[in-house]
């Protein structure tokens, strides 16, 4: 339902709705009933109007293959929900719509000239609005993809900040990439990225990466052995089978 959404109201764009973004729910929620009767009824369109609506159907049936393996449905996905998923469902999402202006504008034989000038004229605003808006948010999140840093910075200060994967991100490319914009310690960068990771674990604390990231920090960063050794700990209980983990723990005892 997330996705569906989005196409009609691109409202918060995130790189990641990662676990913390929105409550993981059942079957005993009515929005799953809904999705899958959405999803459905456009599958059955994509195969029932190909020959009646073919531009419709075809971004129908776009759309629906673009979503469907990323709904969570079948499988629960570490992301969640991804705004590039909406790519391909996003073209299908406008034949479907130009499709639908086509039908819904269609113009007969006996249309006068007034009202055929009035049609014309409220398809160009709609239109226009429509394309005008779209190219501002396009344009505007373009910048924020100038790579990992810029996108997890400008995430965790969205919508997004509720997901433990974006804060674990802007802490690990604050932490990995700040050197390479001029930022060590001019702006407590370390700081400011062991408060993303510390956060990422108070939003789930299950997630093993943000143990063992943090842990690396506080290491290699701080020179606390002890807290590190303690996340490092934490990241093992709950993978005890990674061998990373128990490297890392073995190294920060041996520093204490």
């Amino acid at each position: 339902f997330m996705y569906l959404k989005l196409l009609v109201y691109p409202i918060p764009l995130c790189s990641c709705y990662g676990l913390g973004s929105f409550p993981i729910v059942g079957w005993n929620d009515p929005l799953i009933f809904v999705a899958i009767t959405l999803y459905s009824i456009l599958s059955l369109f994509a195969v029932l109007g190909i020959r009646k609506f073919p531009i419709a159907a075809l971004g129908a049936f776009i759309l629906v293959i673009s979503v469907l393996p990323n709904t969570n449905i079948f499988y629960l996905q570490e992301e969640i929900a991804n705004e590039k998923v909406l790519y391909g469902a996003s073209l299908g999402f406008s034949l479907v719509l130009s499709a639908l202006f086509g039908y819904v504008f269609k113009i007969d034989n006996d249309v006068s000239v007034i009202s055929l000038y009035q049609i014309r004229l409220l398809l160009k605003w709609t239109v226009g609005i429509l394309v005008i808006g779209s190219v501002y948010l396009t344009i505007n999140r373009n910048f924020d993809w100038l790579n990992g840093y810029f996108l997890s910075r400008a995430d965790v200060n969205k919508k997004c900040g509720s997901s433990a994967k974006m804060q674990y991100l802007a802490g690990y490319y604050l932490r990995h990439e700040y050197v390479n914009y001029g930022l060590r310690d001019e702006d407590g960068s370390i700081v400011l990225a062991e408060r993303y990771l510390s956060k990422s674990i108070r939003i789930y604390n299950l997630w093993p990466k943000s143990y063992i990231e943090l842990g690396k920090l506080q290491l290699s960063e701080k020179s606390d052995a002890q807290s590190a050794a303690s996340n490092f700990q934490k990241a093992l209980r709950l993978e005890p089978s990674s061998v990373e983990s128990r490297m890392l723990y073995a190294s920060a005892l041996s520093k204490m």
